[in-house]
């Protein structure tokens, strides 16, 4: 953890906009957050609410002279930080009331209800929260606009690329706070599918974290291999023979291997000896990897917060599925999940409906856009390709056509395709 000394002077010399000053106020950074440069945030405070602007460095230096201006970095990583140390100085100066000391020696029960009293006020006050204030530079709503005119114009997308143009033309891709899930039938696909998508994320150039309770991350990694190669490269390096150890062409393997940048964008997680995935778990991994994109290969196998093992009961799936949606808004990130359809949906080649989500229908409630991945009805094309349907949509317009997806993940090649027959 830093110093106090160190963290305050990150925030202030951080505010380099009214916005950054704002972000400060709307995360509850107040006067008594700081214990060393105190005086230099009220000025820094007052001049930005009379002024709405933060003041000049050369007036801040002239009034405070023991202040020294460090590199700025991004604001909300330094309020992190800074609101750490005054929760642990809060923390340690409660335990340390005498009163406080006395009550856990003669009535140590009596202390834990206060502490956990104190400590819930201390975790909420420290909570992250956004705030929009409508009427609050209200013209600045005409500059958001622009910027998403300008993003649609440049790259026809929003959000972060899906990989199925049909479905880019009609959402402008995947958007942060988003959770999406797609349900089918076993060994219909669904895995390949979310690896599909995590593989178009990367292209762009985006972070993955991609969860996976059930499948081992050998496996996971290979398949993203054989996709990635073939859609890079062109090489087929097939996924059957890697898992298997068989013979593969080294040489392409090698050139396709050393074409592979080093950036740490897809880390996949799978869990350890003794671990669960519940959704502390997820949310922690997501807080120390900040993905842009946060995939979870099967939600009936995450468990619910208190449980150590996933949850098969309706109650489980509800809390599951609505925590996901959270770490999607509270996060801005996109999360993307699957789930089986139950055995109602018994026929491979009709999509399952919403009512036929294993567990009832709460993951649709909870998501905000569900599709369903079926066979398709063509004999001839059943075991080559799959069929994409959108069962539910929120905040676009409903998508009425389905997508034919070539569906040859042993060679990597997936993707959109067209059939007339």
């Amino acid at each position: 953890m830093l110093l106090p000394d160190i963290a305050e002077r990150q925030v202030l010399s951080s505010i380099e906009t009214y916005k950054d000053y704002r972000s400060c106020i709307e995360r509850n950074l107040r006067s008594d957050c700081f214990s060393v440069h105190k005086e230099a945030w009220n000025f820094i405070s007052d001049y930005s609410e009379r002024y709405k602007q933060p003041p000049p460095r050369n007036l801040v230096n002239a009034k405070f002279s023991d202040f020294e201006f460090i590199t700025p970095l991004p604001i909300s990583a330094c309020i992190d930080d800074l609101l750490e140390i005054f929760c642990q100085s809060r923390v340690y100066k409660w335990l340390n009331q005498d009163n406080n000391i006395k009550l856990l020696q003669h009535n140590p029960r009596t202390f834990v209800d206060n502490a956990l009293k104190e400590f819930a006020d201390i975790s909420r006050e420290q909570a992250k929260h956004s705030y929009i204030i409508y009427d609050y530079n209200a013209m600045q709503m005409l500059e958001e606009y622009y910027a998403t005119v300008e993003r649609r114009q440049k790259s026809g997308m929003l959000g972060i690329p899906t990989g199925l143009p049909t479905l880019d033309n009609h959402i402008f891709g995947w958007q942060p706070g988003q959770l999406i899930a797609i349900v089918a039938r076993l060994e219909i696909g669904k895995s390949w599918t979310l690896t599909y998508f995590a593989m178009h994320a990367y292209l762009d150039g985006k972070k993955i974290l991609f969860l996976s309770p059930e499948m081992p991350g050998r496996e996971a990694k290979f398949r993203f291999l054989t996709m990635h190669a073939y859609a890079t490269k062109g090489y087929s390096i097939r996924n059957s023979l890697l898992v298997s150890g068989a013979t593969i062409d080294v040489e392409q393997f090698k050139d396709y291997l050393r074409s592979v940048e080093d950036e740490q964008r897809l880390i996949i997680h799978t869990p350890g000896e003794g671990t669960v995935f519940n959704l502390a778990y997820i949310d922690d991994a997501v807080e120390r990897w900040r993905p842009d994109i946060l995939i979870v290969d099967g939600l009936p196998l995450i468990a619910t917060e208190g449980n150590t093992r996933s949850g098969k009961d309706w109650r489980e799936f509800l809390d599951a599925s609505y925590g996901l949606k959270n770490i999607a808004m509270s996060r801005d990130i996109v999360v993307i999940t699957s789930s089986q359809a139950n055995r109602e949906a018994s026929d491979e080649a009709t999509h399952p409906s919403i009512t036929q989500i294993s567990y009832g229908d709460s993951l649709a409630q909870a998501c905000d856009l569900v599709f369903s991945l079926a066979k398709p009805r063509p004999e001839a094309i059943r075991n080559t390709h799959r069929v994409l349907k959108m069962q539910k949509s929120r905040g676009v317009r409903h998508l009425e056509s389905t997508i034919y997806i070539q569906f040859d993940v042993d060679n990597g090649i997936i993707g959109e395709t067209q059939y007339n027959g």
